[in-house]
This record gives structure tokens, sequence and C-alpha cells, in this order.
């Protein structure tokens, strides 16, 4: 779910496709789109749904209803626009979602809302499922990619990618190869690093929540050997990723009450001996149940928004060690990636990370965690307050 460019006006069906990327913040493919209106203007916010195919009516019919509990959170909402984006060609990917269409439409009417239009957009050509007298083939792709509406869209949204792209890593870099996991592994086992001379020594001193402020603080690129190391080490230990997910999204403040839960919990777990599922059922039952605002925040269950510079710029330096990093630092830094994308909105990014995370490990618990509420299709609360 993104944010909406400036006001700007569209007349026709054509028009109003060109302007749907921008609106999104991305050029979607293999999607269903949900533009959410009130009156005659779009809200600011875009739904989309991974393209399920020609699959049996049970299946679009729990596609409609988890679009209906996430329409039902927006104020004032009245109307829709559904936008299929489908491969191949327009006649074949018409016949072979119209099914979807016809269902979406039938349970979003049921469910209160106004159709304002629903189009296709194929491999080569677009049309209006409204248009009772279109062409066979669609219309020219041409009149959806050109034009003044287009170009001022663009202009105000500015680069678009297309949606998988969120999740791409930027290029290996050929000194980081090998010295990133040798430094890692050395913060891991020995609590050693490499200073400038290339001796191996002590670790320096380290603050979590003053690390994460100095990442933040740099740009991605300029950051070090040594840092990219930290950030790969503070990924695998679960602790310090959690602490650090809710310091980058949400302040200081939430990171470091983050770590004093921890403490806590820490400190239960010396005492009594019992592990933390332990310590969280029995808290549960005498009615003790920790500092819900965090548990809410990781969650998405929170109207509060993230910091989305924050988040981007974490993504970008965790980009830099997935891109470097073996196998054995990769789980944890996807799930980061993964949890950072989702609270971004960008859930098939945030599926992709989550599924190459698995693929190396199958049992990554923050992983399976996050998969499971990605999977979902649960939308963090925050996506739904208009600013």
């Amino acid at each position: 779910m993104t944010t909406a460019t400036p006001i700007i006006r569209s007349s026709t069906g054509a028009e109003f496709l060109s302007m749907v990327p921008a609106l999104a913040g991305y050029t979607a493919t293999d999607s269903v789109l949900v533009i959410p209106f009130e009156g005659k203007r779009t809200i600011g916010r875009v739904m989309r749904l991974d393209l399920p195919g020609p699959r049996p009516r049970e299946v679009h019919d729990a596609l409609a209803s988890l679009l209906l509990g996430n329409l039902s959170r927006l104020d004032r909402v009245d109307g829709l626009v559904l936008v299929v984006y489908a491969p191949g060609p327009f006649p074949n990917a018409r016949a072979a979602h119209d099914r979807l269409r016809r269902t979406l439409e039938r349970r979003l009417r049921e469910g209160g809302f106004r159709i304002v239009d629903s189009f296709l957009v194929a491999d080569d050509g677009w049309a209006s499922w409204q248009e009772r007298r279109g062409p066979w083939s669609g219309h020219p792709l041409e009149q959806i990619e050109t034009g003044e509406v287009k170009e001022r869209a663009d202009a105000a949204r500015g680069a678009l990618r297309p949606i998988r792209a969120q999740a791409e890593l930027p290029r290996p870099e050929p000194e980081l190869l090998g010295a990133l996991d040798e430094a890692a592994l050395g913060l891991l086992e020995f609590e050693a690093e490499v200073d400038a001379f290339g001796r191996v020594v002590p670790a320096a001193p380290y603050e979590r929540s003053g690390f994460t402020e100095q990442l933040l603080a740099q740009e991605p690129e300029a950051l070090t050997l040594r840092q990219l190391a930290r950030l790969a080490v503070l990924a695998a230990v679960p602790r310090e990723r959690d602490e650090t997910l809710l310091q980058v999204a949400f302040g200081v403040d939430a990171g470091r009450r983050a770590e004093r839960s921890n403490d806590e919990i820490h400190e239960e777990r010396e005492r009594t001996g019992e592990s933390l599922d332990e310590i969280v059922l029995r808290w549960r039952a005498e009615g003790r149940h920790g500092d819900h605002g965090l548990d809410d925040m990781m969650l998405g269950e929170t109207r509060r928004r993230p910091d989305p510079d924050r988040i981007q710029r974490a993504v970008d330096a965790l980009g830099r060690v997935a891109a470097n990093a073996g196998a054995p630092l990769q789980p944890g830094v996807r799930s980061m990636l993964g949890w950072l994308h989702w609270a971004l909105g960008e859930g098939t990014a945030a599926g992709i990370h989550l599924d190459e995370s698995l693929r190396i490990d199958p049992g990554h618990g923050m992983t399976r965690v996050l998969r499971a509420l990605v999977g979902s299709g649960k939308v963090p609360e925050w996506a739904f307050v208009r600013e």
C-alpha cells in the first residue's frame, strides 16, 4: 500500500491507467491492483494482490475476503477501480481472469463498495471490462504508455521500478566477498576483528543503539567492512535483530524499550531456568504481558507510522550485506529485509527475501513467523492511516 502523487486529473480510461504506476509507486506485473476512491478522487492508497491465475472459485473468494477485510479499515471509501495486470495476449488474459474479476466485483459490491471501473492490461493491449463493444484484441498499449497525463504523473512520482526490482540486491563487491564472512565469523566466535593495519585485535566496544544510529546517519555505500560485518552479526542474534528493527522503524526510544524488555526476560530466565516460551506463557496466565506496544509494532498492529526514510537506509545497508555474504549469514539478514519491506507495504519484495531465507534454512524461526504473516495478506495498521 502506497501513497499517491499530487492531484492529477484523468478523463479517459487510458489516461487513468497511464497514472496508475505513479499512484502505486511501481510498475505492476502479474497483479491485481485495487484503487480506492472517495467520491471522484483516489485517497492515496493502492492495494495489490499477486495474480492467482485460473484457480477454483474458493481461491477467488478468499482473495475477495482479504480485500474486504483491508478495505473495511479505510475511512470514507465508497468506490473502487480494479486493474488486472496479466501476462500473455489480451484475449487469452481476458479469458483466464474473467472469473476472478467477476468474483471480486460481486463480493465487493455485496460489501457496499461501488465499482467505478475494471480494467485488464495484458502484454499487447488493454480494455475496460465495462466496455460492451470493446475491441476483441484490446486497445493499443501505446495509449497508456504515452501522453501528457502519464508524463505529469511520472514526474510527480519520480523514477519507477518494476515491483520485483524492490527486492533486487546491489552488485557484489569483489573486495567484500569472503572478507565479510571472515570478519563476521571473527566477531561471532572470537569477539575479534581486523583493524586498519590488518591485525587481529579484540573487537572494539559496541553499543547496539548507538551503532544503529551511526549506520542510519551514513550513506549505505560508505559503510566499512567492519560496520557491515557488525550488521551481519547483529542480524544473526535474535535479540539484537528485533531491537534494531524497532529502532530503525520507530526511533531510538522504541529500540531502548525493546532492550529493557529483553533484559527483563533474560533476568527471569536466569532466575527461574525457564525457556522464553515458558516465561511468556506464565506471564500471560498471571496477567503480565510485557510491553504490548513493542509486540504491536512488530506485528503491524499499531497506527503509529514508521519512518520510511530510516527504513530505506536500513534496507540499502542490509542489501550490501546480503549481496556479499555467504549462506550462513543470509537468513538473519533476509529476515530483517523481509520485515522492513513489509513495513513499507512492499509485500512481494518481503516474500522474495523470506523465501530465500527459508531456502537456506527452512527452520529459521523469525523467517517462518514473518512468512506466515506476509503470506496471510496482513497489511500493517499504519498503512491505513492517511497523511
